[in-house]
Order: C-alpha cells, then sequence, then structure tokens
C-alpha cells in the first residue's frame, strides 16, 4: 500500500488519478477497473476506436446507456439514435422528457451535434468525459491489459505451475508442464501467452513464421517485468511452433493485482483555497515502484512525499 502527498495542488483529482491508474495497467503493472460510469463493454469499445470502427464504437456506447438506464425516456432517446443516426432526434425524445442536460446520453449526443473535422463520430469518442473515456477503452483493448487480466487470473487461482501450464526451462525452451513435472518448475518459470483472455488468435498475439515481434520485447523491456541486459530479455521472449503457432509468451515475474485507489482531499490552513493538499492512496503488486504511479500523474514535474 502507497500514500502519495501533494502539497498546494489545484489541478489534480480523482479522475487523474484514476486515469494514472489506468495508465500502468496499460503497461501490464497493474489490474485496474474503473468506475461503473464507464461503460462495462469499454474493452469492445477499445477494439472498434482500434479499428477506426468509430460507427461501431458509437452504437456500443449508446446500447450500453440503453442497457443501463431506469428511464425509459433515455431508452427511447437512445433507440431513436440507435435507428436513426440523428442526434438532434435523439435529443428531441429526451427534451420532450424533461431529461436534463447533464445526463450522460444527452451530454454525448450534444458532443456528437459539436463535433467537426474529418469523423464526427471519433471526435465526440474523443472528447466524451475530457478524453477519458477514449483512453480507458483503448487501455482496455490493448494486449497489455488484456495480458494482465489473464495473469490476475491464473495467480489467483493457484501461484504454484500446475499441469498443463506452459513455463520456461533452464534451457531456455518452453514446455508444457505434465502432472509429474508439476514440483520440477518454480513459480518464476510459469508464462503465459501475450494474447487475449483466451490466447486465441488475434493478429497482435500470433506471428507469421520468423517475424520478430519487436514492439513485445520493448514492452517487456519497458515495463521491467524482466530484468538484465538485451540477451535475457531475448531467451524470456521465447517462441516455440508446438504451442498454437507462433504465441508469445511472457513470464509472471510480477504477479498483478487489482489496484484500489482513495483520492482525498484536505484543506488545511496553511494552503489557500482554490488549492488543496491531496493525499492519494493505492496498492499496487509486489514488485511495482510507486514513483511509477506518480510518473505517470504528473508526468514526474512535482514533487511528492511518499509512505509504504
Amino acid at each position: 500500500s502507497y500514500r502519495l502527498r501533494y502539497r498546494n495542488v489545484d489541478h489534480l483529482n480523482d479522475k487523474a488519478a484514476e486515469q494514472a491508474l489506468a495508465g500502468l495497467a496499460k503497461r501490464g503493472f497493474v489490474n485496474y477497473y474503473p468506475p461503473q460510469r464507464f461503460p462495462m463493454n469499454s474493452h469492445l469499445v477499445g477494439e472498434a476506436i482500434l479499428k477506426n470502427d468509430f460507427i461501431g464504437a458509437t452504437r456500443l456506447l449508446i446500447e450500453w446507456f440503453r442497457d443501463t438506464t431506469t428511464s425509459e425516456t433515455l431508452k427511447e432517446a437512445a433507440d431513436e439514435y440507435l435507428f436513426s443516426a440523428d442526434p438532434d432526434a435523439a435529443i428531441s425524445v429526451m427534451n420532450r422528457g424533461n431529461v436534463q442536460p447533464r445526463s450522460s446520453l444527452y451530454r454525448f449526443m450534444e458532443t456528437l451535434k459539436s463535433s467537426s473535422g474529418g469523423s464526427p463520430l471519433e471526435g465526440a469518442l474523443r472528447t466524451y468525459q475530457d478524453g477519458r473515456f477514449w483512453n480507458i477503452c483503448v487501455n482496455q483493448a490493448n494486449p497489455s491489459w488484456k495480458w494482465n487480466i489473464s495473469a490476475a487470473e491464473r495467480v489467483a487461482r493457484s501461484e504454484r505451475v500446475e499441469a498443463g501450464d506452459v513455463v520456461l526451462d533452464d534451457e531456455g525452451r518452453l514446455r508444457r508442464v505434465t502432472a509429474d513435472l508439476v514440483d520440477e518448475f518454480p513459480s518464476t518459470s510459469l508464462m503465459l501467452p501475450r494474447a487475449s483472455l483466451s490466447a486465441e488468435g488475434p493478429s497482435s498475439a500470433v506471428r507469421p513464421a520468423g517475424e520478430r515481434d519487436h514492439r513485445f520485447i520493448g514492452e517487456v523491456w519497458a515495463d521491467r517485468l524482466v530484468e538484465g541486459d538485451g540477451d535475457s530479455v531475448e531467451a524470456y521472449v521465447a517462441t516455440d511452433t508446438r504451442f498454437r503457432g507462433n504465441v508469445r509468451y511472457r513470464p509472471i515475474v510480477v504477479a498483478p493485482r487489482d489496484a484500489r485507489l482513495h483520492f482525498e482531499l484536505v484543506p488545511t490552513s496553511d494552503v489557500a483555497p482554490p488549492k488543496r493538499n491531496a493525499i492519494i492512496t493505492f496498492t499496487l503488486p509486489p514488485g511495482a515502484s510507486g514513483m511509477a504511479f506518480h510518473k505517470e500523474l504528473t508526468g514526474g514535474t512535482m514533487s511528492v512525499g511518499k509512505e509504504r
């Protein structure tokens, strides 16, 4: 558990802290699930965004609005947009039902109307919730985020090597563990495919024969999930055609844990409003540095008092 204390600040808030943890999750440091105000299908929205399918991403968001609201007027407005793709028509439905402009669906439709440029849908998705919605969705569609969730689920089940697991042996080769060998390998040798939750076929996980995934190597090195020089990193980025073609495997050196966040603004006599002292308390998995969160939150430009 970490606590960061910032003095005399006016621009830090709970939303910035949430976005910082989401950034760490994208890089594989933690599992962080944003508050419920973000759609539970946001990983699907992110996948559509990455494919430049802004129509599909917008429809997924509107469907989430429709399926989670208890207001019949908002359901009708969402259905109107899904049918007509006309934000004015949806707004007319909400106006007739006296829906307040601060409603999430109302604000998104207003954003959609005011967006300009090549793709109004892309502009609306980018600017909705001050850009936090876009960042969360893209983060959740990122392969590192998906691997992190998969790793957390695997470690939660058991931190011991089990029959059927894939490990990296002392010779630097991948092998599938049989029941008679489960005690031969430490948990640090456990490898998980860098893919989706099921390790099945997205192009980011399966490479053509002989093609090196330099982006993956860079991510492993940048995340410091593997310590050592370049040669040791190459050894961990192992490829074995016996396992689902050319699936890349990543070691569980840092066991991801769900991150928890508490943000508190503390007014004190030595700080004049609107500035405050901010206290951010959060948890990170073993091996992850609290300063990584600080840099993600502030860019490393602010001084901070920290406790652990």
